[in-house]
C-alpha cells in the first residue's frame, strides 16, 4: 500500500508501474448491472487460466456471479461484496 487516509487507498509498488486507488463515497449506492439505473463507477476484467477454479475462489472470498452471463463458456461476470460487477475471462480471449 503507498498511501491510506479515511477516505483514500493507494494500492501499488514503490518503484514505477501502475497503480490503484480507492475513494470513499458518501452516501454509496451499490451499481445496478445490467440494467442502467445506478450506473457502475468501474470495471476490471482478470485473464484466467481457468474459469470454474477462479470463480470458485471468488466465491469464497465473498464474490458472486451475477443472473446475467452472456457468455460461461469463455467470461464469468461476478459482483464484488460491495456490488461492482468483474469479469474473469479465459485467457487468450
Amino acid at each position: 500500500m503507498l498511501y491510506t487516509s479515511d477516505d483514500f487507498v493507494l494500492l501499488g509498488t514503490e518503484t514505477a508501474g501502475p497503480g490503484l486507488g480507492f475513494i470513499r463515497i458518501p452516501d454509496y449506492r451499490r451499481p445496478s448491472w445490467p440494467e442502467s439505473v445506478v450506473a457502475k463507477q468501474a470495471h476490471l476484467e482478470f485473464g484466467v487460466d481457468d474459469l470454474d477454479s477462479a470463480q470458485a475462489w471468488m466465491g469464497e472470498l465473498g464474490a458472486v456471479l451475477t443472473t446475467f452471463q452472456p457468455d460461461m463458456s469463455q467470461r464469468r461476470v461476478m459482483l464484488d461484496p460491495a456490488g461492482h460487477p468483474f469479469c474473469l475471462t479465459a485467457d487468450g480471449v
